[in-house]
């Protein structure tokens, strides 16, 4: 059965995020200036964060796709909404008759307004079509919008439908950061049955877009060319009958692809003509199994005709239970996973050396970039907690935020929340050991949900959903202002 927190989790948009760092606050609609020092519980080996502006928007039928920060610390940011939305006090957008229409947004270093923007319905469209970005990510002129749409679409000019359109469709789109108002290209995907797009990465002079395919069944890559969204090309790992395949995250980094996905039942691993079945044997997974892989890009275009060679996975079922993965990053020297599990699961590849979960907990998970673990950190507590999201910054520390229920310990460092719904912890580890440096809550008397963390230099951008005001750190957003938050961190004198 799913815990409270996954049921939670399940109305969460999974993504991929990036953020740069931003300097200096000013006054934005909506945007909270900053105190002299951060506040919050935690443990302080290291310095901890102050919170230099947290800007509530939107409503509860508003939905964040992903944020990303381009290298001059601009922010752009993604989703849907239904009826009007503003952003940092831009002019209010307004959504197609009673459907829900894709925003993009794209502000300055300080959280101002600098642009914002709705697409969606095409003319004659029906009134009650269904379009939003659910991921996004920058290339060196464009911004790339990930999302799901029913009915017809348009990013500025309508985009071709795919044959044979179902449920729910997959679109890509590509603005001119230049000019993201002006000329757009588009492309879209899909089965007959329910499509969805995960995750977005740029891999040079490509794209690749992680989906989920036939109503969950499969899991699919679609690659294209990174300026005109043509040359499109498609690879699935497909489930076997009565399987499913959740898509979770996708990293690409030096034209390797490092994705994590949760399963159910018995699935393939690899491309056609060259899978391989999952759990081994012939047995299928007890409960919902996690698993990280990575191979080649080119791979989606060009899949090898036999053999597995440069393809590696990692398998986490160690016990009957629940084994489900969040979040990966990649840096030069490895790769860190985080997600939650219950039951026990083995993380390390060491004889009994697997965690064992009083509810459902969290994990954090350090390998290098051919999948040989290093080290593994338990995040538990007395009810639910669960990583979700992470990031790298400069000095290559681990930043991991999440969800707890009234308290949350990593090794020794402990934090606690203030209502019995849920609130969000955020830490620091060491890359090299694991060990905590710094932990934190960001609290309140509702339910507190994180959606997305990225990372830029040692800055932080948070988001998320909250439902009664809270504590993030020494700015306290107001939930008459909103139901979904954006805030930047930056590490505080002390």
């Amino acid at each position: 059965m799913r815990s409270t927190h996954e049921r939670r989790a399940g109305r969460w948009l999974a993504s991929a995020l990036f953020a740069a760092s931003a300097a200096g606050c000013a006054e934005v609609a909506g945007i909270q200036r900053i105190g002299e020092q951060g506040v919050g519980g935690g443990t302080f080996s290291e310095p901890g964060y102050t919170c230099q502006w947290a800007m509530p928007f939107g409503d509860a039928d508003t939905t964040l796709g992903g944020i990303a920060a381009d290298r001059d610390g601009t922010l752009w940011v993604a989703g849907g909404f239904r009826g009007t939305l503003a952003v940092a006090g831009g002019a209010a957008l307004r959504a197609g008759g009673e459907g829900k229409d894709v925003f993009v947004a794209h502000l300055a270093q300080d959280g101002n307004h600098l642009w914002s923007g709705r697409f969606g319905n095409a003319e004659n469209d029906v009134a009650t079509s269904v379009h939003q970005a659910t991921a996004i990510a920058l290339g060196e002129g464009g911004v790339y919008v990930a999302g799901d749409f029913t009915g017809s679409l348009a990013f500025g000019a309508d985009c071709a439908l795919p044959e044979g359109a179902g449920d729910g469709d997959v679109f890509v789109a590509r603005l001119d950061k230049g000019d993201p108002g002006g000329p757009a290209a588009c492309a879209t995907h899909g089965s007959s049955r329910l499509d969805e797009a995960r995750a977005v990465a740029v891999d040079g002079d490509r794209v690749v877009v992680l989906t989920s395919l036939n109503g969950g069944a499969d899991m699919g890559f679609a690659s294209h060319d990174g300026q005109t969204l043509s040359s499109a090309c498609n690879g699935v790992f497909s489930g076997r009958e009565g399987a499913s395949y959740r898509p979770r995250a996708l990293r690409v980094d030096a034209g390797e692809a490092f994705v994590v996905a949760d399963f159910e039942g018995r699935v393939n691993l690899g491309f056609p003509g060259a899978e391989r079945g999952l759990p081994s044997g012939d047995e299928a997974a007890e409960g919902v199994d996690a698993v990280l892989a990575s191979f080649p890009t080119a791979w989606i275009c060009d899949p090898p005709s036999a053999g597995t060679a440069g393809l590696w996975y990692r398998h986490y079922s160690s016990l009957p239970g629940d084994q489900r993965a969040s979040d990966v990053a990649v840096h030069k020297e490895g790769v860190v996973l985080a997600g939650s599990f219950t039951g026990g699961i083995d993380l390390a590849g060491e004889p009994d050396g697997g965690l064992v979960s009083t509810d459902e907990d969290g994990f954090v998970a350090h390998l290098d970039r051919r999948g040989v673990s290093r080290w593994a950190r338990h995040l538990g507590g007395s009810l639910a907690q669960s990583a979700q999201a992470i990031g790298l910054d400069t000095s290559e520390k681990i930043v991991v935020a999440g969800h707890f229920q009234q308290q949350m310990k990593i090794d020794d460092a402990e934090v606690t929340g203030e209502g019995v719904e849920g609130d969000i912890f955020l830490a620091r580890l060491s890359a090299t050991t694991g060990e905590v440096e710094w932990s934190g809550a960001l609290a309140g008397a509702g339910l507190q949900q994180i959606q997305a963390l990225a990372v830029s230099g040692t800055d932080i951008f948070l988001a998320g959903t909250f439902s009664d005001d809270f504590s993030l750190l020494n700015c306290k957003p107001e939930v008459a202002d909103g139901q979904l938050f954006i805030a930047k961190l930056s590490v505080s004198s002390r």
